[in-house]
Formats: structure tokens, sequence, C-alpha cells
């Protein structure tokens, strides 16, 4: 497992998920998903602030500690780790330490043992003018971090920022037309035009081309208002998120991955590294066939007589409400079990959510079938779960491999471009070292083939069986 160096608390763009993924990876391949709601009390003696210039033409939210005797306040925001060292960071903004008893956990995982937290302020403060102004695009981007954990959760992030301005433009893709680049646009603006409810600023937003008033007044010598400095009014928040999460899903193949679990369900992306001891009685197989993708791809079952029940690590992540609909309708062909969490051990600094408030479930297969002629194995779907165990660390993905069982030679190397791996798989190397070594018995990885030579291996036999 990866090694925790420091925990950082972050109030702005961060907060949103690809985001951050997408623009900051202090470690290539190993982008940090999991982070932490919370608030942080008014004695830390904080504020947000439009009040942040670190790069571009524009204002950015930035948290700053209060001055001339102004009220601090709450902020929310999220915990988020790092596995480098934090002088990495200082070339992104100041960091400060503020103990990590100042913050309280908002959603279901505990606060992190460690003593303290980073947090970021700018190098350089300054309020909103007319040459640095909000930029719509970026307050998106921050309103949809926050939205990821409801939209409570963002109504506080917009009560508790302060510095609203009139220099203030709109310049999303096709602002006329927001709807093609931005899905989420209504519901943003309508938050926006609401909140925050003290210093709303929201009907001073200007399109580009009717924000360039402001210049022509200066051009002619008109004198343009300027941004006020902007005073706190110490709004103090209390209580969680509305929604609590309670139904949690033991993740154990492709959904270990955090982007694929990410985009299976957006909710899922937080998620704690687990064993499931072999007491449960289970272990994982190639065993599920998927029809409409022609597959085999990764399940549990019982052992077969004369074999033994395995741990099994995974992932443990939450569901999006209470309602196991949902979820039961996608993994059609599967049948869900209850897991008790007896049987389940933490992996990391990564808590697991309160036993007595949540339940844990497991997706067993319907019909299990070991991989034949006609439902092979996929590389590419070996890569996805691999790539997800190495979030982890290299012994988790090793973990991994030796926990799996019923390989067999109905392998397929379908990587585009299979003979030049690396122009869409990266870290094909680093897979392909790992599945040549684990399972250390039974490997049969010098049983892949390409797909031309999988159809000459196969034509004789017929794709629909398995000899």
């Amino acid at each position: 497992m990866r090694e925790l160096k420091n925990i950082l608390f972050c109030v702005d763009v961060f907060v949103h998920t690809e985001y951050r993924v997408a623009q900051w990876t202090l470690t290539p391949g190993t982008e940090e998903h999991f982070s932490i709601p919370v608030r942080l009390s008014q004695k830390a003696g904080y504020i947000r602030d439009w009040c942040g210039r670190p790069a571009g033409l524009q204002t950015l939210v930035s948290a700053r500690r209060v001055e001339h005797g102004e009220p601090p306040q709450t902020i929310n925001g999220v915990l988020l780790a790092i596995y480098d060292d934090a002088a990495e960071l200082q070339r992104l903004a100041k960091l400060n330490k503020i103990s990590i008893g100042l913050f309280e956990p908002l959603g279901w995982q505990p606060l992190p043992d460690v003593p303290f937290v980073y947090i970021f302020t700018p190098f350089k403060l300054e309020p909103v003018n007319v040459h640095f102004p909000i930029l719509q695009s970026s307050l998106d981007t921050c309103l949809k971090g926050f939205l990821e954990y409801g939209q409570d959760f963002a109504v506080e992030f917009l009560d508790t920022t302060i510095g609203w301005s009139k220099f203030w433009i709109n310049e999303r893709n096709i602002p006329r037309r927001p709807w093609i680049h931005e899905e989420q646009y209504k519901l943003l603006d309508d938050l926006l035009a609401e909140y925050p409810r003290q210093s709303n600023t929201f009907s001073e937003r200007r399109l580009a081309s009717e924000y360039a008033e402001h210049f022509v007044k200066a051009a002619w010598g008109a004198a343009i208002d300027q941004q006020k400095p902007s005073i706190s009014q110490g709004t103090v928040c209390t209580g969680g998120l509305r929604k609590k999460d309670t139904q949690f899903v033991f993740g154990y193949g492709s959904l270990i991955n955090s982007i694929s679990r990410y985009q299976t369900n957006p909710k899922s992306k937080d998620a704690v590294p687990v064993q499931v001891s072999a007491d449960f009685g289970f272990l994982r197989a190639w065993n599920f066939h998927g029809g409409f993708s022609k597959l085999t791809a990764l399940g549990v079952r019982r052992p077969l007589e004369g074999e033994s029940a395995h741990d099994i690590n995974g992932v443990v992540y939450p569901v999006d409400g209470t309602d196991m609909a949902a979820v039961d309708e996608r993994e059609d062909g599967y049948n869900r079990v209850e897991i008790p969490w007896a049987y389940v051990r933490q992996l990391s600094w990564k808590s697991l959510p309160d036993p007595a408030a949540c339940t844990l479930w497991m997706y067993v297969p319907d019909d299990p079938e070991p991989p034949t002629g006609a439902y092979p194995v996929l590389q590419t779907y070996l890569d996805v779960c691999i790539t997800g165990c190495l979030e982890f660390g290299e012994d988790f993905a090793e973990a991994f491999l030796e926990s799996t069982f019923d390989w067999n030679r109905f392998w397929i190397d379908d990587r585009v471009m299979a003979r030049r791996p690396w122009i869409h798989c990266p870290n094909h190397r680093e897979i392909d070292e790992l599945l040549s070594s684990f399972p250390s018995k039974g490997n049969v990885f010098h049983h892949r083939k390409l797909a031309e030579e999988y159809a000459v291996n196969f034509v004789n036999l017929g794709a629909t069986h398995s000899e």
C-alpha cells in the first residue's frame, strides 16, 4: 500500500474530482480520488474569499486568515491524501498547518489519524477588480465539485464565501447556449441566483461582449467603481450532510479502478481498500460470462471439493442513496449477498463506515462458468482491474492476482494496437510484468494470444467449445 505522507484541506476547484485528477497529479499514475467532506471550525481563524491570483487573468476562491478584527467563519471542503513530500506543493501556494482537531467530518468517513493538515493560502492576496474578474468557468468547476456531496454542501460553499463582485464574466463555451458544453448550467445558475443570501451579485454577471462596457468607460476617461474590500459576516454552519450513506458495495474486479467506478456511479469515487476474509467462504474467479461483450469477467464463488476459500482484496464504496434497485439492475446476472463487517479488514489509513449504521453487499454470479473459447478473458478488462489495484500499490495488485482463480488458455490480448501497446496503455509493461509472475502457481500468461493468433488456435475447435 502507498504510504500516506500528509493531508491537504481543499476549499476551491480541487474539490471537483475530475478536475483534480486531470489537472493536478503529484505522482503520475497514482491519482487520488478519495476525499473526506469536512467543515473547518471558526476557531481556526480562516475565511474563504475571492482573493487568489495564482495564474491567469482572473481571481479565484481561496482561504485566508482573518485580519483587521473581522470575525472568522466555518469553511467546508474536502481532505485529500498526499503521498509525496509536502514540499512539492509549495510551488502552488503557501502552506499552513491546521490541527486536525479543528475539523469535523460530514460524511461516512471519519477523520484521518494525523496531527494536522495543510491548507493552501495565496502568495498574493488581492480582491476582484475589472482586470481580474470572477470567471464563470472556474466557478462552475468549484460548484460542481461541492455538488458531488449534495446540494446542501454546495449551498454552504456559496454562503461561506465572501468577496463576490460585479466584475464577473460569463465566458462559458457558447455562453448564450450553455447546455451545449455545460449540462448542469441551469442548476448552477439557479443556485448562484439565490446564494449567497448576503451580498449576492449574480445579477451583475455579464457576457464578454457586455463586460466590455467597463473598458469602454475607462477609455472615455470615466471612473470604474473598484471592488470594495470584502468583510466577513462570520457565517457559522452546523450539521452534517442531508444524505447519509448507509448502503455499501464490495468491488473486487473492474470496480477497484477509480475511473471505472466513478463513471459507473459518481457517488462511488470514495473507496476504502479492504480484504474480505476467507472465513466468509468465497474465492474470486473468472466465472461470469458477459452476454453482450462476449467476455468472461471476474466473479466470486464457493470453493469446490478439494479447494479452500481465500482472502479477497478489493474496495468498499458507498451507493448513491439507500435504494439498491438501480445497482441490482446494473449488476444483472449477479445475486446480491450481504457481507458481515466482521469479515472485513481495512488495508490503509482510510477508515470503514460505522458497521452499526451501514450494510455491505457483494455480487455473486448466478450461473458461474469458467472462460471458454467464445467467452475469453480480455486483456483490456484486466488492464482496468490491475490499473485500479496499482492505485493502492504494487503489493495490492500482486495480492489481487494471487487470490484470483480459474485462469486458463482462453485469453485474448485485445488492446488497441496490441503490437504497440504503449500508444493506448502507458503502463502496459508494469501490467505484463505482474501478469507474467502472478499468480505464482498455475500461471497461464504464456497462453495469452493476439486476436489473430487466438483465431488460428481455435478456428478448428469451434468458438463455442471450451476444450
